[in-house]
């Protein structure tokens, strides 16, 4: 929700290569639809659509079927992210290639604890990444990247701290009805 996107690219894993690519589909966001109460400094319901001209199903471009009721992830449920974010938390440059990265969900305890995030998660947020020394999580530039779990997406990147887990915007059962209701509204399909 930090910036507003005029273009997006389909079924790119390349930028620089996407430019020669004529799998590529390229299309201009028509609408954008922020959650009506997304809030920027407790960082809740940082969900928003975008309404594109007519994507095509291909070999590069699948949908993701939208489930009615995604049940709350388990800690340690396995789950990948995927963006185009930076790689190395000293440089801030996005990624040219599309990168995924295997974490695990940490229980909201956990996450609100004084080591983590301090009461700040809320029940429409997951926490996920991983421990140790080789830890593995979305980093700037991989906001709106999904959070898949069990082939299912349950999350949206929103936002985190260098060495700790990532938060991502849980998809509540309140986030599924406001996005159905949003695409019956404004007439996606």
């Amino acid at each position: 929700l930090k910036k507003r996107i005029t273009m997006v690219r389909l079924g790119v894993n390349s930028i620089k290569r996407s430019q020669k690519d004529k799998s590529v589909q390229v299309q201009k966001v028509l609408m954008h639809y922020p959650h009506p109460n997304y809030d920027s400094k407790k960082d809740v319901h940082d969900l928003q659509l975008l309404k594109l001209h007519r994507a095509k199903e291909s070999k590069n471009v699948q949908y993701l079927p939208l489930a009615n009721v995604i049940p709350d992830p388990k800690e340690g449920t396995k789950c990948v992210v995927a963006g185009w974010g930076a790689v190395e938390i000293q440089n801030p440059e996005t990624s040219d290639v599309l990168r995924s990265a295997d974490v695990a969900v940490f229980e909201r305890k956990t996450c609100n604890s004084p080591k983590y995030y301090n009461s700040k998660i809320t029940r429409d947020m997951v926490c996920a990444g991983t421990k140790g020394k080789k830890t593995q999580d979305t980093w700037t530039g991989d906001s709106g990247g999904p959070l898949m779990c069990k082939g299912v997406q349950v999350g949206i990147t929103s936002f985190g701290i260098a060495n700790k887990p990532g938060v991502y915007t849980f998809l509540s059962k309140e986030h599924i009805a406001w996005i159905k209701n949003t695409m019956r509204k404004s007439e996606f399909f």
